[in-house]
């Protein structure tokens, strides 16, 4: 899925992931629930950063979850630095990776790059 680099799309990829997740009849409420939240996060982290299109890849199996997010952006993510105790802002890619069995980022051959996280079914539990 191909979303725009606005805030208000982060709320499309949340409800277009739990759509299909659902659909795919894969996780219960809890986990499907976790899969939304990192998809959300690392969305908001595209929008914020890339500030260009990006994309949106689910894929899910019997085990768990793949989320991709593909902006153009080639910075690579900073998944191991915490925010200050007073920001408001800065701890969504502590959250995935505290939410996620594996996390990481590959570069893509356009220049950008792709952040992934795998989920586990039963991680909301």
């Amino acid at each position: 899925m191909e979303f725009a680099p606005h805030a208000r799309c982060v709320f499309l990829v949340r409800r277009r992931v739990e759509r299909a997740l659902v659909r795919w009849g894969l996780g219960d409420e809890d986990d499907i629930g976790v899969v939304v939240l990192v998809c959300s996060e690392l969305a908001t982290n595209a929008v914020e950063h890339a500030q260009r299109p990006f994309r949106v890849r689910v894929t899910a199996d019997d085990a768990g979850c793949l989320v991709e997010v593909s902006d153009a952006d080639p910075a690579p993510p900073r998944f191991g630095e915490t925010a200050r105790a007073d920001a408001e802002r800065g701890r969504g890619l502590l959250l995935v990776a505290a939410l996620s069995h594996a996390t990481g980022h590959r570069p893509e051959p356009d220049g950008g790059k792709t952040v992934w996280a795998r989920i586990g079914w039963g991680c909301g539990t």
